[in-house]
C-alpha cells in the first residue's frame, strides 16, 4: 500500500506527484510521461482511495482485478465514509458490487481527478488475481449475499450466453441438453445474457 500527498490520479488508477509519475505493476500500465491536460481545473479531494486500473469496467477484470484490491482494507474503508473511492466506473456493477460490501456509491469518483492523500493498494497483472485477496472478496461476498438477496428460493439451471467473444460455438446443443436435465428435474431453464448482463439481483 502506498499513501501519498498532493496526487494527481488519472482513469487507469496510476498517479502523479509533483515531477514523479507512479506507475504500479498492473494490466497495461500507462507509461506516459507527460501530466493529463487541464488537470488543475479538476477536482480535489481530501483523500482517495485507488482501484481503478485498465479494462476496469469489463466484467472479468473487475471482479479479479479491480474489486479484490479493496478487500483487505474494508473495515478501514467502512469506518472512514469520507474517503472517495477512485473506480473505473461509477455506473454498472462496480458501484453494485461496492454497496453490497457496505460502501455507498455516492463515494465512487472517475476520470482525472487530484486528491491531497491517496491509498494505492498493489495493482493487479492481467489475467492473474491475487489468491488471498480474492479469497478474502469472496468470504465477504457470501456473508453478506444472503442480507441483501435470497429470499426468493430458485430451482434453476442458469446458462450464460456470450455476445461477443469467448462464447461457446456449441451453445445451441448445450441449450438444449439442459432444458431436457431441467424438465427431468422438475427445474426452471433460465438463460442470462451478457448484453445488457443481468442485475446482481
Amino acid at each position: 500500500m502506498h499513501i501519498t500527498q498532493d496526487v494527481v490520479i488519472i482513469e487507469t488508477g496510476e498517479i502523479f506527484t509533483r515531477d514523479l509519475k507512479m506507475v504500479p505493476f498492473g494490466c497495461y500500465p500507462n507509461l506516459d510521461k507527460k501530466s493529463p491536460a487541464g488537470y488543475l481545473e479538476t477536482d480535489i479531494y481530501d483523500e482517495v482511495f485507488i482501484i481503478s486500473q485498465f479494462w476496469g469496467t469489463s466484467y472479468f477484470h473487475k471482479m479479479f482485478e479491480t474489486l479484490p484490491r479493496i478487500a483487505p482494507y474494508l473495515e478501514f474503508l467502512k469506518n472512514h465514509t469520507h474517503i472517495k473511492i477512485h473506480a473505473s466506473e461509477v455506473n454498472g456493477r462496480t458501484p453494485e458490487m461496492l454497496e453490497l460490501l457496505g460502501i455507498d456509491k455516492s463515494r465512487i469518483v472517475m476520470g482525472t481527478v487530484r486528491a491531497k492523500v491517496i491509498y494505492l493498494p498493489q495493482h493487479t497483472a492481467c489475467g492473474t488475481p491475487p489468491v488471498q485477496e480474492t479469497q478474502l472478496l469472496s468470504y465477504l461476498y457470501r456473508k453478506n449475499i444472503g442480507q441483501h438477496y435470497g429470499g426468493n428460493k430458485r430451482n434453476s439451471i442458469v446458462l450464460i450466453r456470450r455476445t461477443y467473444s469467448r462464447g461457446l460455438s456449441n451453445h445451441n446443443t448445450i441449450y438444449k441438453m439442459l432444458g431436457q436435465l431441467a424438465k427431468k428435474y422438475s427445474m426452471e431453464m433460465e438463460v442470462f445474457a451478457d448484453n445488457p448482463s443481468p442485475s446482481l439481483e
